[in-house]
């Protein structure tokens, strides 16, 4: 089973970061907006990942994330809910 972080940043964008990627091939940030993918980035860390996605939205804080598990649909569902 996949793990993944999600968050809702404030203006509604999915973000998740998969975990399934192993520490040495790095993990993707993936954004969805209305349940639709628009795009992802590569990350060395989860933590690079994170910042980047505070840079990009502003107001996403660390506590925004929560794990969730499963499809990356499933993810996706569970961070809108």
């Amino acid at each position: 089973m996949t793990e993944y972080l999600v968050a809702v940043t404030p203006t509604g964008k999915v973000l998740v970061i998969s975990l399934a990627q192993a520490p040495d091939t790095g993990w993707f940030l993936f954004r969805y907006s209305e349940g639709t993918f628009e795009s992802d980035t590569w990350h060395d860390t989860v933590e690079s990942a994170k910042e980047q996605a505070a840079y990009e939205y502003e107001g996403l804080v660390d506590s925004s994330w929560s794990a969730a598990t499963g499809s990356l649909e499933e993810a996706v569902a569970a961070a809108r809910r």
